[in-house]
């Protein structure tokens, strides 16, 4: 029955959620009337991510009335990602879309995303161009393209969770032992066939949800490109060891100039000196810190913890 079943669904929608008491119902009613019209057997899959308000009651009020709704239910916030990756768990639709549970993202743009999918895309991701772009925001673009400088991949959309998969990338993701932060650039590293898509931004000014922007920390911007550059590769290192070879040979010439010239000796040259030590210091903390950042990787890896663990799954 359980193979019947898992036939006769086309579409799953995974919609992680943590604290969105404010959008869980809203986001409910305009889902269930975008996927009404699209001719297709559905489920929606809402993940609970350790919400501490009331917005696993308010998502058990809605099971009661729509069957289609299956909860599953994280012990703790676990991370966005993780949350994602636990709706996979439990996703049968051919299709399986992901949206973010706080409406920062329009349930209006997912038959875009699944016409393309049927084109023979494996994944569609939507992005949308913010023209009034905050410091945070010119950071995030400086962080995608640091990324793609170190890891071959570009990705507009990183920030947007509002995608479209085959289920057969999802069943390589599952396969993936990694603990990703992005799910889109480890997409990108299976090889799937992508495509992103530009998603009309609407009226934000009358619609709820997109009023509800998420505030971007610079530091956090840049925190999160330099982790996820540590996860997709050792290109971080290699930067990091030419540039120290440059910044040694530098100092080197630098040194051999100023005791050959002889101009320097007194407090200028004291200066320079310590600019010069200063800089390959710096080099070496930078390095040290990047070296960390592995190795905490992988002590983590090694402890063989879940990468989220379901309390309960109410269908």
């Amino acid at each position: 029955m359980e193979e019947i079943l898992d036939e006769v669904i086309d579409l799953s929608i995974i919609v992680p959620f943590f604290n969105d008491e404010g959008t869980a119902i809203e986001l409910y009613f305009r889902l269930n009337n975008v996927i009404s019209r699209l001719n297709k057997a559905w489920e929606i899959i809402f993940v609970d991510n350790g919400s501490d308000d009331r917005t696993l009651l308010l998502l058990k009020e809605l099971r009661e009335k729509d069957e289609h709704i299956k909860i599953v239910r994280l012990i703790k916030n676990f991370g966005e990602n993780a949350a994602i990756m636990a709706g996979f768990s439990q996703a049968k639709g051919k299709v399986v879309v992901t949206i973010a549970g706080d409406m920062t993202e329009r349930p209006e743009d997912i038959p875009c995303l699944i016409e393309t999918i049927d084109k023979g895309y494996d994944v569609a991701s939507g992005y949308r161009v913010n023209t009034k772009q905050s410091i945070a925001d010119k950071m995030d673009r400086i962080s995608d393209w640091l990324i793609f400088k170190m890891t071959g991949m570009r990705i507009e959309g990183y920030a947007c969770r509002l995608r479209a998969y085959r289920h057969s990338i999802i069943n390589l993701l599952k396969q993936c032992r990694e603990r990703t932060q992005s799910i889109p650039h480890l997409v990108c590293w299976l090889g799937a066939k992508t495509i992103e898509i530009e998603l009309n931004t609407g009226d934000k000014d009358t619609e709820t949800g997109l009023s509800l922007q998420r505030k971007k920390n610079p530091c956090a911007v840049m925190k999160n490109a330099l982790s996820l550059a540590s996860n997709l590769g050792v290109t971080p290192i290699r930067i990091v060891c030419l540039a120290g070879a440059w910044v040694g040979g530098l100092g080197i010439l630098a040194s051999m100039f100023f005791i050959a010239s002889g101009l320097f000796v007194d407090y200028c040259g004291l200066n320079v000196g310590l600019g010069i030590v200063l800089i390959v210091l710096s080099m070496q903390l930078f390095g040290g810190a990047l070296i960390g950042e592995y190795i905490a990787k992988i002590y983590t890896q090694i402890q063989g913890r879940p990468y989220y663990i379901i309390e309960e799954v109410i269908e």
